[in-house]
């Protein structure tokens, strides 16, 4: 079975994204999940806040600004880059 891939973009809106982060990481599923969360371009303040509960939770963050330097939105490669995420088919 292939694992679930959850993906969350988020630009600045810290507060919520942290408590879709913990609800995420503590939902009890049966199957196995990947979970990325997409940073499209945060303030730095926010992107380090990102980092340390990637640290926590152990979920993958990608920061787009270190791989594009295209404005703010990115859904496309958020797209792309989740269809082509480890363990997808």
């Amino acid at each position: 079975m292939q694992p679930l891939h959850i993906i969350t973009p988020v630009k600045d809106s810290i507060e919520l994204t942290l408590q879709t982060i913990g609800s995420v990481m503590s939902s009890k599923v049966n199957i196995p999940f990947q979970y990325t969360v997409y940073n499209d371009f945060s303030t730095p303040e926010n992107t380090e806040r990102l980092r340390e509960a990637s640290r926590k939770y152990g979920f993958r963050l990608i920061n787009l600004a270190e791989l594009t330097d295209h404005a703010s939105p990115n859904y496309l490669l958020v797209l792309q880059m989740a269809q082509k995420s480890p363990g997808r088919r």
